[in-house]
């Protein structure tokens, strides 16, 4: 991986963290199904007037509208209302080994020693910080689970069949998760004229900034890299993201900071070092032969 697009991947963690707060902010004001679905409109009117796609890639964009925006998206959405937010990074984030198992095992994708150590040792860290937090109950905690699997099965749908621009992929899924959406939040979430009265600016802001910055931007950025390089190489950085999460959440949202938290992120970035260190060793190599 370049420096440059390690740049991006740092910016997609620093992107998805703070979604994670906005996230929180914005189903406190709106109905979590309901606040999906504004999402999914506000990304779906910028992306899909200006995009076109074949028909070919219509069943991608389908099944990745499901994994990735009804499963990976409404289940955060509805498991954030009952959780701390750095909890809800933490039990998401548990969709990254799933992918990478899903790269190695579906597309045959290499996976190196060092790479794997990396991941063990990150693993690590997300369950010492998991442990920090209070952890919702057994029902929340089942829809976040849901939600790191949704998010795995979307890296591998977005690596196979045909190509698909990603901000395309981004923009059309959403298109497709807007029925799927409004229909379980007619059914699960019936909305009231009193509780659209009582919808605050803030939530409204926060998922304005959900969609632009975490969809259209970090989402954009995050599987132009994973259609790029193997997602055992891409997807270590994505362990950095809930230890800036739990981070955003001590100084803004007033979570409590613990040895456990300190200690789990400070395996994440160990375990993200080592599963970096093939890809430095071998760029000083070349610098070394060409000098």
């Amino acid at each position: 991986m370049t420096y440059r697009d390690r740049g991006l991947a740092l910016l997609v963690v620093l992107l998805l963290a703070g979604n994670i707060l906005a996230v929180k902010i914005g189903v406190s004001g709106i109905a979590p199904l309901w606040a999906a679905t504004l999402r999914f409109v506000i990304v779906a009117a910028l992306v899909v007037p200006f995009t076109r796609i074949t028909r070919a890639q219509l069943p991608k964009i389908g099944l990745f509208s499901v994994s990735f925006g009804t499963v990976h998206f409404g289940c955060m959405f509805a498991g954030m209302a009952k959780a701390e937010a750095g909890t809800v990074a933490l039990l998401v984030q548990l969709g990254t080994p799933i992918a990478a198992v899903l790269g190695v095992a579906v597309l045959k994708e290499p996976f190196r020693i060092k790479q794997a150590i990396g991941m063990a040792v990150s693993f690590a860290g997300v369950v010492m910080l998991a442990n920090g937090p209070s952890f919702p109950s057994t029902g929340t905690t089942v829809l976040l689970l849901a939600s790191a699997c949704g998010w795995a099965t979307s890296a591998l749908i977005s690596k196979s069949g045909p190509t698909v621009n990603p901000l395309v992929l981004v923009g059309w899924s959403s298109l497709f998760c807007i029925p799927q959406m409004l229909l379980l939040g007619m059914w699960l979430e019936p909305i009231t004229t009193t509780k659209i009265a009582h919808i605050s600016g803030g939530a409204i802001i926060s998922i304005v900034y959900s969609a632009l910055f975490a969809s259209m931007l970090g989402y954009t950025i995050w599987y132009f890299l994973l259609k790029k390089y193997p997602s055992s190489v891409v997807l270590p950085y994505s362990l950095l993201h809930p230890v800036l999460a739990v981070f955003l959440g001590i100084v803004f949202m007033g979570d409590s900071a613990n040895p456990m938290k300190l200690c789990g992120g400070l395996f994440v970035i160990t375990g993200v070092a080592i599963g970096a260190i093939g890809t430095l060793t071998r760029l000083t190599r070349r610098v070394q032969r060409q000098v």
